[in-house]
């Protein structure tokens, strides 16, 4: 023990002493102002990080603060803002430019006849033609000739169903998903078994225009159960009631609180805890 301890004085400490004894007051005087410009620098850095995290703090103080804003509809391009948009014009340095404002709407004199409307050419449909059917590039000239807008697909209240029933599947994480305006013979057909190929035929046709408001399938792909947002068609209910799976109608002013209980019935399933996340 006491030869390690002789090595370790022989190798690092007394090599160390003998340099600091070899400074002299100027070496030490450095020494010192190099500590303290580390330690003055250490001091400085830490106020500054205090003061960052202050600032922040108040910063998301302040945002929290703020009400929530609701995000503002895009324009609609129509043809009234297209007219109103610069367009390219050509001068006589052969370039051209975009003009700041629209073109001014011709001045006419009150004696000036009126020119005669360009004749336009008007759709027709296939019936008036004689037409069986419409070729793809006459489908393709209609399509170019109408404007089409963005609308949404349900009103507000049942987007918030939407929303309110996406949720509770998330946290039941039994599979479950939703779907929302499904028609009928997409989920749904006639026993092959049970029934001759014309009643299948003509029941198919029959639930053809109907769709459920809201359809949710189970992890393998087939319906669970059916929702109804105000108020659910006969038909749609029955075609429910043949399958053997539940049909819930909501109203536009639901409970939640309730009618989770009711939806985590009928599924069979229950909640799960949502874990805290603060």
């Amino acid at each position: 023990m006491d030869q390690y301890v002789n090595l370790i004085l022989n190798q690092y400490l007394l090599p160390f002493r003998e340099q600091l004894q070899s400074l002299s007051a100027e070496g030490w005087a450095i020494v010192a102002a190099i500590f303290f410009g580390t330690v003055i620098m250490m001091r400085c850095l830490r106020m500054v990080r205090r003061a960052n995290a202050a600032v922040a703090t108040e910063y998301v103080a302040e945002e929290r603060a703020k009400p929530a804003l609701t995000p503002k509809r895009p324009k609609r391009v129509t043809r009234q803002s297209m007219r109103e948009m610069p367009t390219n014009e050509t001068y006589d340095d052969g370039h051209h430019h975009a003009s700041q404002a629209p073109r001014p709407a011709p001045v006419r004199n009150a004696a000036q006849p009126r020119p005669a409307p360009e004749p336009t050419e008007k759709y027709q449909s296939p019936r008036a033609t004689g037409k069986t059917s419409l070729t793809p590039v006459e489908i393709a000239d209609a399509l170019n000739s109408v404007q089409f807008d963005g609308v949404s697909l349900m009103k507000w209240q049942e987007y918030c169903l939407l929303r309110d029933i996406e949720g509770l599947l998330h946290r039941l994480g039994s599979g479950h998903r939703l779907f929302c305006h499904v028609a009928l013979r997409e989920f749904f057909e006639p026993s092959s078994d049970k029934h001759s190929a014309a009643l299948r035929n003509a029941v198919e046709n029959a639930i053809g225009p109907y769709r459920a408001d809201f359809l949710i399938i189970d992890r393998h792909g087939y319906p669970a159960m059916g929702i109804g947002f105000g108020e659910t068609d006969p038909v749609v209910r029955t075609v429910f009631v043949q399958a053997q799976l539940p049909c819930l109608t909501v109203e536009a002013d639901y409970d939640w609180a309730e009618l989770e209980l009711e939806l985590v019935d009928m599924l069979g399933v229950a909640p799960r805890q949502m874990r805290k996340t603060a």
